[in-house]
């Protein structure tokens, strides 16, 4: 059961760090909601969200997985590429196929 309901989490999380670490905003803007696409306005729009943030991380791991009902989320710890470490929190909504992010939080 943990592995039915949180692996499509936890593989969306994994895939959206992979591709803030390649810098591929477009891929990790294409696992937004509708309402974060909008809100950031396009992989551009999330490329200098991320770095304005410092946030190109270099490695991570997830502390903490939590779902409920349709809305998830996902602690861990990173490692920038400039060496320092930051917490960070996504957050997940389910919709009618598949899980998506809704929000980006960066706890510096």
């Amino acid at each position: 059961l943990y592995d039915r309901t949180f692996k499509p989490v936890t593989d969306l999380g994994s895939d959206f760090m992979k591709a803030a670490r390649d810098q591929d905003y477009e891929a990790a803007y294409d696992m937004g909601t509708s309402s974060f696409q909008l809100e950031i306005e396009s992989p551009g729009g999330l490329g200098e969200f991320l770095t304005m943030n410092d946030f190109i991380p270099t490695s991570w791991s997830f502390t903490n997985t939590s779902i409920e009902n349709s809305s998830a989320s996902m602690q861990g710890t990173a490692t920038l590429d400039n060496g320092s470490k930051v917490r960070f929190t996504l957050y997940f909504v389910k919709g009618t196929d598949d899980w998506k992010i809704s929000s980006v939080s960066i706890h510096n």
